[in-house]
């Protein structure tokens, strides 16, 4: 801590004078407890999950039919007879097992946004109380 108020400097034909004047730092206060917007937090997190909804239900549609135009191109495929029967069967057979695959990976997704919501739900409803409460 400088005790002298003003003090010199030199260095060859230089020189130079530092004055120090006190300082008072702003008072600082210290919050016990941080506010809370509880309805802020439930509608943006509500967007959120609203909004991770649309895109998985647009990512599964956006998949589903992909799926559909690769079984007419799969038909188109072996449409003449050089290729065999037993072969479009077989493709066929793959991409009714991936869509089959793909339902099911979309109702666990459903559920699992369902379980979020309700989570979600519950959750907001005990921090309100909890605003309350204070």
């Amino acid at each position: 801590m400088q005790s002298d108020m003003i003090l010199y400097f030199g260095c060859k034909k230089l020189a130079a004078r530092f004055t120090y004047q006190p300082i008072r730092p702003y008072n600082v206060y210290v919050r016990r407890h941080l506010t809370f917007d509880a309805e802020f937090h439930r509608q943006e997190s509500h967007r959120e999950l609203q909004e991770a909804s649309n895109l998985q239900m647009i990512l599964f549609n956006k998949f589903s039919k992909k799926v559909d135009s690769m079984s007419a191109d799969v038909r188109g495929l072996f449409s003449n007879a050089v290729n065999k029967q037993e072969h479009l069967q077989a493709v066929l057979g793959e991409l009714t097992k991936i869509g089959e695959e793909l339902k099911h990976t979309r109702a666990d997704m459903d559920m699992k946004t369902k379980t979020i919501f309700d989570l979600h739900r519950h959750y907001m409803g005990q921090l309100a109380r909890f605003a309350t409460l204070e």
